[in-house]
């Protein structure tokens, strides 16, 4: 079994990780990952996996007549992972050196059985995973340290110095214009197809998206910055390769942690806008805090992630410690829950993965079924956007994280994609839905709000 023993072999002061991102060269493939009080930065995997989701050759039933998806990129790097053991330096950081990447929304179809639909452009791939032997860790107040699973650091060390002592320029607002796909007429029409399916008994919530595009700027890096600063988002990732794609995700909710045989995951349903005004943004946060609507909408994804983690998790573990509490965040109030259980750790990240992904707060309830009406309304894959970006560190003492995709922008061939959406139940209005994906998308840009520009 490969052993890959983490160490510590710098340690001082830096300037903040996300600063540093744009002087790390496209083809070193940067990633950042925001972990609560830590920011990760890695770079120069010695290993990539990446590839497309297939169907695979045999057909359905007549029960389900999709077949399920296969991606040989996948397996080969759950494979890899399953025969790795990491020793950390510090087993109590949420991240490190370790395997890094994302998965896009249609790399569920490896997990489960929907209709396939049309890519809608060339965008990124549906999975990219890399393993990375060199990464800094840093705290908010400013302490890092330069950790490495490699037998000889010095490189990674020339590195880091010349990284951390580049000048750090000031951050300039980057604004790219983008434009709505799809008409709030069509978007008004599939609230409505929805909630005939739900009134018939088919399913009790789907998750609706839409999507707004432009032109790509030029340094995906600096947009990233500059949205840092703005959303101040808890688990804010990125991702860049040689070939003019990124990633770049200012997400406010966490998907799966694990720590040991701890797992945990903290659903979002439920938003309200922030407003410049106390006195009216009180009451938004108040009204979100005793909407019954909203609630029963949390309640049902509750329900949907405590059957997911059960799949992998001990008997009679899991647990709802906190069934639904509003965060206020720069541009949105949310409601957020945490679940959380117990598992065997030996179990590997693709069972766990196959028991909990696409996520439930940007799926529906029940999944199968609201995965089918997606396919059917939306007509085109999502692409990232409401997959998860993810960390994992295998063995004894394996560490995992993973975020939902939202607040999320793809780049690739010079196009820029931000998609939004809303959970859609028997009673809600199409206008008010169609508002509340506006409010998500003006947490990033507010000029997409139009007139009523958020806080």
């Amino acid at each position: 079994m490969p052993r890959y023993r983490e160490r510590v072999v710098w340690e001082g002061s830096c300037a903040p990780l996300e600063d540093l991102l744009r002087g790390l060269a496209p083809a070193e493939r940067p990633v950042f990952l925001r972990a609560g009080a830590h920011t990760i930065l890695a770079w120069s995997p010695d290993r990539v996996l990446e590839g497309r989701v297939r169907p695979q050759a045999r057909k359905g039933s007549r029960a389900r007549p999709w077949p399920r998806g296969a991606a040989a990129a996948f397996e080969a790097a759950c494979s890899r992972m399953d025969e790795e053991d990491w020793i950390p330096a510090d087993p109590q950081a949420p991240a490190g050196c370790g395997w890094y990447g994302h998965l896009g929304f249609e790399a569920g179809h490896l997990f489960e059985a929907w209709p396939w639909v049309p890519p809608g452009g060339v965008w990124l791939p549906d999975l990219c995973l890399g393993r990375y032997r060199q990464a800094v860790l840093r705290e908010d107040g400013g302490r890092a340290r330069l950790l490495v699973a490699v037998p000889d650091p010095r490189p990674a060390r020339e590195r880091w110095e010349k990284l951390r002592r580049r000048p750090v320029a000031p951050p300039v607002p980057v604004e790219p214009l983008l434009k709505a796909q799809g008409s709030r007429r069509a978007w008004i029409e599939a609230v409505r197809r929805l909630q005939e399916w739900i009134a018939a008994g088919e399913l009790y919530q789907a998750n609706l998206a839409r999507f707004f595009e432009g032109e790509s700027p030029d340094d995906p890096a600096g947009l990233f910055r500059h949205l840092l600063h703005r959303c101040r988002p808890a688990h804010a990732a990125f991702w860049r390769d040689g070939r003019g794609r990124a990633l770049l995700s200012c997400s406010p909710e966490l998907f799966l942690e694990v720590r040991g045989d701890l797992l945990e995951t903290r659903p979002i349903k439920g938003t309200a806008p922030r407003r410049s005004d106390p006195g009216a943004d009180a009451t938004e946060r108040r009204q979100l805090e005793t909407s019954s609507k909203e609630r029963a909408e949390l309640t049902m994804i509750v329900d949907m992630a405590r059957n997911d983690l059960g799949r992998v998790a001990c008997p009679g573990s899991v647990a709802v410690p906190d069934p639904g509490s509003v965060r206020s965040l720069p541009g949105v109030h949310h409601r957020e829950a945490v679940v959380r259980a117990r598992w065997d750790p030996g179990r590997g990240l693709r069972r766990l993965l196959a028991a909990s992904f696409p996520p439930a707060s940007v799926t529906g309830a029940p999944k199968i079924r609201a995965l089918e009406a997606i396919a059917t309304l939306e007509g085109r894959a999502r692409g990232a956007f409401c997959g998860s970006f993810l960390y994992w560190r295998p063995g004894a003492e394996a560490r995992g994280r993973a975020t939902v995709l939202i607040r999320t922008l793809e780049a690739a061939g010079r196009r820029l994609r931000l998609g939004v959406g809303a959970g859609i139940v028997w009673d809600s209005e199409a206008g008010r839905e169609w508002e509340e994906t506006l409010w998500k998308a003006a947490s990033l840009f507010p000029a997409l709000r139009g007139e009523e520009a958020l806080a």
